[in-house]
């Protein structure tokens, strides 16, 4: 009996998992005879905190007088099903599976659970994931209750009485639980411990209103391994398209039976019953007798168990095998993203892919379509059977997702038919509203559920491509735009040594005082650059380098060395400011100082003072390597920023700061006012107790490094 009350708990969880509700089970006096199973939020929450419980003991001493399940609002708004469960000892048992809201009602169930327990938790989040009872799935629900009941009967048996229940007990835990589940085996298992059935057999879906027979076990039965059907041939055909259990007595000279007799099959009786399977479908269980013209009410009840048993078994497998099956997805994401991080190379990344696009899908081709900027090529990289029209596909790709703005908003994968006639999916490779370009893959003959699993994984790969290309295409072009500066910068010694010695100190000078600062290292890097272009103009520079930082910090330094009124120096970026200084220091190594001489900015001083350091440094250590790079400055994290009391908008203000923006770029960045982002600054400094940016980047890395030590 022990056994057979655990059993009845892993079913309980079976089913509940399954249907996202919580499952309790209570006799004839409102006790429960098993524990509450499942997890559903707005039950859990009702029996916690509410009177959930006492309603459904409450409800369960009255005389339902019901044979199906029904549903019934325990509450205003909320429901459970409700499911008779007669055992041969006449016991009423009830099972009690919710809460479920009905279709439309969400908004007032909201204010009623408001009105009763409060704002807290949040009712709309709850609501929303919680199951709905539509007009629809009525049926769908009644239905997976009927089987769970008869599942719940066979485990409350007298087992003192009914010495075959030890061994169902233990059929049932083998078939739903255990990964040794076999169809043939527990046909088998029927046929040899049932005297009821001669044969049986499953019949299940094979393509569109097509059926098979999959399983044939019995005397003579063989035969019928492998026959086709139609939706309404036959009795096979007509419990497929009725979804309604059924029998037929005396059928040796029924034309129906003609079916069975010319693959030299002759039944006497046949029971069919439907089993809906994971994915949707329908199959159907069948058995009868060679012998007996009668069908006893016994075989029904030994035929509704079965069918009860194995559509449980076959949808916890089928579950299982999809988990499995979405595990295994999801590995390869992992793995993918792995690749793509490690190989940021954009042929390489197309190549993964079409690779993995196509070996999902199992379909014909895949093929990735890039367009260039101006518009006016494509390049294809592509894999499988590619089609003789695809030229003509491609232009019809790229005017459909390039040309027209109502499909360049699309990000999601959609399903085109092509003229050919072979169904392609299409998916956008989207960056930041920029389409990078179009994965096609070809997905073949798939069915609907099929089509809905590939679309959601390759929507996911192409995100990840996309991001993948973008990383790629910024690596290739700050490769373009490192080489193309380093060439402006070696062209300088070829004209003018002379400047070329100084662009070059002026360099490293400011190399070594960003990094003193703690600033991150791309910033560095294009401190250092502008530094050694410094000989030509910000205009020259921005035709060479458009997509560069480095024109802008040329630009902005030299007006504040020149004292450019249109631009104030604490509202410029700290890169421009250290190119100003080291410019001055450069052209006037004495009188640096005076260029700055309406500016009272405690940098000057920062700077004055590395000066010191770094002459008695050369004095003291002239025999040690040159120092290496110090560490970059790591964004302040959040047990810094709660320290510091900044707000949200102050918190993103400062790391743009950090990052070495100015005022302009940062009212760009946050789309807000320039103005406001004066004000923002103001505040920063203020609450770190700091007179500009670069003791406020020097106090966020004191504090992360206190914080890190401590």
């Amino acid at each position: 009996m022990r056994e057979n009350t655990e059993l009845l708990e892993e079913l309980q969880q079976v089913y509940a998992e399954r249907l996202g509700l919580t499952i309790m089970i209570t006799d004839a006096n409102g006790e429960r005879i098993s524990s509450i199973a499942g997890d559903n939020d707005l039950c859990s929450y009702l029996l916690e905190h509410g009177d959930l419980w006492c309603q459904i003991q409450e409800a369960a001493v009255w005389e339902w007088n019901i044979t199906r399940p029904t549903f019934y609002d325990i509450l205003p708004g909320i429901y459970f099903l409700v499911i008779p469960v007669n055992n041969d000892q006449g016991k009423p048992y009830l099972v009690w599976a919710g809460a479920m809201i009905e279709e439309g009602t969400q908004r007032l169930t909201q204010q009623q659970l408001h009105q009763q327990y409060g704002s807290e938790p949040s009712w709309e989040d709850m609501l929303t994931k919680n199951p709905v009872i539509k007009p629809e799935n009525k049926s769908w629900w009644i239905h997976r209750s009927d089987k769970l009941s008869q599942l719940i009967h066979m485990c409350l048996q007298d087992y003192t009485t009914y010495s075959e229940g030890e061994g169902q007990a233990q059929l049932l835990r083998k078939s739903i639980f255990s990964e040794e589940f076999s169809i043939d085996g527990l046909l088998d298992y029927f046929l040899t411990h049932k005297k009821e059935f001669d044969y049986l057999g499953l019949a299940e879906v094979e393509g569109e209103e097509q059926y098979k027979i999959t399983r044939a076990l019995g005397e003579d039965s063989r035969h019928l391994q492998g026959v086709r059907f139609a939706l309404g041939e036959g009795f096979l055909g007509r419990a497929a398209i009725t979804k309604e259990a059924d029998y037929w007595e005396d059928i040796a000279n029924n034309p129906r039976s003609y079916f069975f007799h010319r693959h030299h099959f002759y039944p006497k009786t046949i029971t069919c019953f439907p089993i809906h399977r994971y994915d949707g479908s329908l199959a159907v269980l069948f058995g009868g007798s060679l012998s007996n013209g009668q069908v006893s009410s016994r075989a029904m009840e030994t035929g509704e168990f079965l069918s009860a048993m194995l559509e449980a078994s076959l949808y916890t497998h089928d579950l299982q095998k999809e988990n499995n099956h979405q595990l295994n997805r999801l590995s390869s994401l992992v793995e993918i993203c792995k690749l793509m991080a490690a190989t940021p190379d954009l042929k390489r990344i197309l190549y993964i892919l079409v690779d993995i696009s196509m070996n999902l899908a199992e379909g014909p081709f895949s093929t990735v379509i890039l367009r260039n900027n101006a518009g006016d090529k494509v390049q294809l990289v592509s894999r499988g059977d590619v089609p003789s029209k695809i030229k003509e596909y491609v232009r019809e790709v790229v005017q459909r997702h390039y040309g027209t703005t109502t499909m360049r908003n699309v990000t999601e994968a959609q399903l085109y038919n092509t003229s050919w006639g072979t169904t392609v999916m299409e998916c956008p490779l989207m960056h930041r509203q920029e389409l990078l370009g179009v994965l096609c893959v070809g997905v073949g003959d798939s069915s609907d559920q099929q089509l809905k699993e590939h679309q959601t994984f390759l929507h996911t790969l192409a995100i990840i491509g996309a991001v993948s290309l973008q990383l790629a295409k910024q690596e290739q072009e700050a490769e373009n735009i490192s080489s193309q500066a380093d060439a402006l910068f070696q062209a300088i010694s070829q004209f003018d040594e002379e400047a070329f010695g100084k662009v070059e100190s002026s360099g490293a000078l400011a190399g070594d005082f960003a990094r003193h600062m703690g600033l991150p290292a791309p910033l560095v890097n294009d401190i250092v650059t502008s530094c050694q272009l410094s000989y030509y103009s910000a205009e020259f520079l921005k035709e060479m380098l458009a997509d560069s930082k480095v024109p802008n910090l040329v630009a902005e330094g030299k007006a504040l060395l020149e004292g450019n009124k249109r631009i104030v120096w604490d509202e410029a970026s700290i890169g421009s400011q250290i190119f100003a200084l080291v410019a001055a220091f450069t052209d006037d190594r004495n009188g640096w100082e005076s260029y700055f001489s309406g500016v009272e900015e405690s940098i000057i001083k920062e700077f004055r003072d590395f000066l010191k350091e770094s002459q008695t440094s050369e004095q003291e250590f002239t025999l040690n390597d040159e120092a290496g790079p110090g560490p970059d400055l790591v964004v302040a994290d959040h047990a810094v920023k709660e320290q510091m009391n900044l707000s949200p908008r102050e918190q993103e203000v400062l790391e743009l700061v950090i990052k070495g923006l100015n005022n302009r770029e940062i009212a760009e960045k946050l789309y807000i006012s320039g103005h406001t982002v004066k004000n923002h600054v103001t505040k920063i400094f203020q609450k770190l107790e700091v007179p500009d940016r670069a003791h406020a980047i020097s106090k966020v890395y004191q504090l992360k490094y206190q914080n890190n030590n401590s």
